[in-house]
């Protein structure tokens, strides 16, 4: 039995070849040649110090780990919480990072507002955690 398993085994090896795309299931390949690109996954980040909204510009300060903050590939996300509408910022995960260096951004949360009606702009929250500073 195991002569017979390692012949099939040899036999589907053969017709495999190294040079094939690597596609995920979500995707088409398109051409052998295309850079791969693994699917990447966002958190969301502490905001240090609180936050100030003005004209749709979210301005506040986050963890940067000594890195340049626009690094960190920023973004808003609107959320639901049972029925309260939440604005989550998130960005590139930085979960090894113990350095307490922050840095200020802006933000423009505004593709976020404009995907609410008027009624629910006045229960809309923030998502992330806000760690105040004395």
């Amino acid at each position: 039995m195991k002569n017979v398993l390692g012949f099939v085994t040899l036999l589907a090896a053969s017709f495999v070849h190294a040079e094939d795309a690597i596609t995920f299931p979500t995707q088409q390949a398109t051409e052998v040649n295309e850079a791969i690109v693994f699917p990447t996954v966002q958190h969301p980040i502490a905001l240090v110090g609180g936050y100030e909204i003005e004209n749709g510009i979210l301005h506040s300060r986050t963890y940067d780990c000594g890195i340049n903050i626009s690094d960190l590939n920023l973004s808003a996300q609107l959320v639901w919480e049972g029925a309260t509408p939440k604005v989550m910022i998130v960005g590139d995960d930085l979960i090894m990072c113990r350095s307490l260096a922050n840095s200020p951004f802006e933000l423009d949360i505004n593709p976020v507002l404009n995907q609410l009606p008027n009624h629910d702009l006045y229960r809309l929250e923030l998502a992330n955690h806000v760690i105040f500073n004395r």
